[in-house]
């Protein structure tokens, strides 16, 4: 592995290798567009269950993935370097909070590769403990999901970035 010596660059250039690692990790699994979370427990086991990759936040830059059957928690890279289970608000700032985190991670490493995960105590301010959770990526479960990741995967592999233009409103410039 390279040391990258990032004092010498600039800001684009930084922003620019991390963007790469981050499309690179998203091509590595883009088959494997699921992960299957086991092992945490008590307080924060509702963070367990299968999380799926959100392509559309691969031209912000970073790889985002959304629970399944709570479509508020995320697992995303923080600005610590840390994967984070959390909510909605949290992975939309990339803030350092949430219900469970990794230890901290080169820009571009997949949840399946990080290791040392701890999880909140419960009620904010009650600290953390390690706990052993799992990370196993696995493909779309049915055939029409297959075809349909398929079409979105083809399309990316033209363009790496999707852009929306047209839009008009209260949120278009999100």
């Amino acid at each position: 592995a390279q040391d990258l010596n990032f004092a010498s660059r600039s800001s684009e250039e930084v922003g620019a290798h991390a963007a790469g690692a981050w499309r690179k990790a998203y091509s590595d699994m883009r088959n494997f567009c699921l992960l299957e979370l086991t092992g945490a427990s008590g307080a924060i086991s509702a963070i367990n269950g299968t999380y799926e990759l959100r392509p559309s936040y691969v031209d912000r830059g970073t790889m985002v993935y959304r629970h399944q059957l709570h479509n508020n928690i995320y697992l995303y890279p923080g600005k610590d370097n840390r994967w984070w289970v959390s909510d909605e608000r949290s992975k939309d700032t990339g803030e350092a909070g949430g219900w469970a985190c990794s230890d901290p991670v080169e820009v571009g490493t997949v949840p399946t590769q990080a290791t040392n995960w701890c999880a909140a105590n419960g009620d904010e301010g009650d600290g953390w403990q390690p706990q052993q959770l799992t990370f196993v990526a696995k493909p779309p479960e049915d055939t029409a999901r297959v075809e349909l990741w398929s079409q979105a995967v083809a399309q990316l592999n033209g363009s790496p970035f999707i852009k929306i233009t047209g839009a008009s409103g209260e949120r278009a410039s999100v």
